[in-house]
């Protein structure tokens, strides 16, 4: 994971404390009140408190200062996300195979001719066909290969 601070300092907190409190305009708060709420959130990390803040002043239709549960939440939140990031990475989902999109199924719609194969007259359907790629395909053989059981 990304490396975080681990704690935050009083006078970091109190900056981003007084910048949400501007912002949701509650300007009467007290020094105590700062003290409190540092002291239930000092154990997260600046970065987290800090973006946490800023996703708390941009929720459409908020107009009170969270809790101090409704930061953590937010908090929480967003170290999830961080985390769930860093487990998928950078990678880009890629299809091998356009015509199945990895199935091994090429779908198609037969109006009532040959289209499907079938030499008799017959109504208009849908059908499937084994696509080509198969044995090529490592999406498709990694999808379909044998499972071992220990």
């Amino acid at each position: 994971m990304t490396q975080l601070q681990v704690s935050i300092t009083a006078e970091d907190f109190a900056r981003i404390f007084t910048r949400l409190a501007s912002q949701l305009r509650w300007l009467d708060y007290r020094p105590e009140d700062v003290q409190s709420f540092f002291e239930a959130l000092r154990d997260l990390p600046l970065e987290i408190t800090h973006e946490s803040a800023k996703r708390i002043a941009n929720q459409p239709g908020r107009k009170f200062f969270p809790t101090t549960g409704e930061w953590r939440d937010s908090a929480l939140d967003y170290e999830a996300e961080l985390r769930r990031a860093d487990l998928v990475g950078e990678r880009v989902w890629k299809i091998e195979c356009e015509d199945c999109e990895d199935t091994g199924w090429i779908h198609g719609y037969c109006p009532g001719d040959t289209t499907c194969d079938r030499t008799k007259t017959h109504l208009p359907h849908q059908f499937v066909r084994v696509c080509g790629c198969r044995p090529s395909n490592r999406t498709f053989q990694r999808h379909h290969a044998p499972r071992v059981v220990k």
